[in-house]
Formats: C-alpha cells, structure tokens, sequence
C-alpha cells in the first residue's frame, strides 16, 4: 500500500499490536472461539470433521480479514480518518460474529445428528 515495503507494513503491524492488546485480543478472538468449536467436536471423536470446519472457518477469517485491512489502509491512505477506524474497529463483530455463529451452528447439527454419541433415553 502506498509504494511501501513489506517489512514496513510487517513493523507497524508489530507496533499496533503491541500498543493495543485489547484491541489484538478483539481481532484474535474469532480464532479463538473457532479453535475451541473445533477442540469440542475433536474431543467427541470427530477429528476429521473437526479439522475441516476449523481450516473452512479460518480461511474465511483470513480472506476477510485481509480485504477488510487493505480497505483500512486505502482508507488511511485516503485520509477518511472514521471510515479507517470504524473498518478495523467493527470488524470482530461484522466478520467473526457470524463466522463464530456458523460455526456454533455446525457443532451444534453436527453433535446433534452424530450415531457415536449414545444418547439419553427419556
């Protein structure tokens, strides 16, 4: 962005994270929970199915991620200080939120319509 070099888009990065770990956690939080989803269907003896929503839920995570922060930076660049700010800021709750959801949403009919689990007789 801005004819400038990999390594200083990589150290400022660093240094935002670094200066802001509320805001890291915010960001990291998606990845997270997609991570205990995941830990939660392995631990029923779902390993593979537990991978594969794991790498779905995090690609998705990643592609909008990245499209979210370049438009953070075109929005830098073009000095539209809100619009930046508003970009990143709300970004765990436009894209992880619902990505968490899906997730949330496929455990749940997973582990609802898995045989192996024995179910409670009433």
């Amino acid at each position: 962005m801005g004819d400038e070099a990999l390594g200083h888009a990589i150290t400022g990065h660093l240094h935002y994270a670094w200066n802001g770990p509320v805001f890291t956690l915010m960001l990291l939080a998606p990845y997270i929970a997609v991570g205990m989803i995941s830990d939660s269907l392995s631990r029923r003896g779902r390993g593979r199915t537990a991978a594969v929503l794991f790498c779905i839920c995090v690609l998705a995570l990643l592609y909008f991620y990245f499209i979210q922060y370049h438009a953070y930076q075109q929005a830098l660049i073009d000095e539209m200080w809100t619009a930046a700010a508003l970009s990143m800021g709300l970004l765990p709750f436009f894209i992880g939120a619902p990505v968490v959801l899906a997730a949330s949403l496929a455990w749940l009919g997973i582990t609802t319509h898995d045989s192996r689990i024995p179910r409670a007789e009433s």
